[in-house]
């Protein structure tokens, strides 16, 4: 059983008396996402087929932000498959 919610000292307690309105507000104050952000250095728009950042001597990108569409899975395995080819290219 739940005796008490653990939260920032600036939120009040919500509890079952809680109206919907207090519980909404609460959800939008302190919601965050589960996705799992990607794409920002896109391959083929950021970096290349080698990992190499577009324009920028010495410098490669090994994480989700070279997936240029996101994953429909947990990201993981497509992160260790980057990190092998990654390395296999530096090798």
């Amino acid at each position: 059983m739940v005796v008490e919610e653990t939260m920032a000292k600036e939120l009040t307690p919500l509890s079952s008396a809680s109206t919907d309105e207090e519980i909404d507000r609460r959800v939008q104050q302190t919601a965050q996402s589960t996705t799992h952000p990607a794409g920002t250095a896109a391959m083929g728009s950021v970096v290349d087929a080698d990992l190499k950042v577009i324009g920028v001597e010495g410098l490669r990108v090994c994480d989700a932000s070279i997936f240029p569409e996101p994953v429909a899975a947990n990201p993981m395995v497509a992160h260790y498959a980057i990190t092998e080819q990654t390395a296999e290219l530096i090798d």
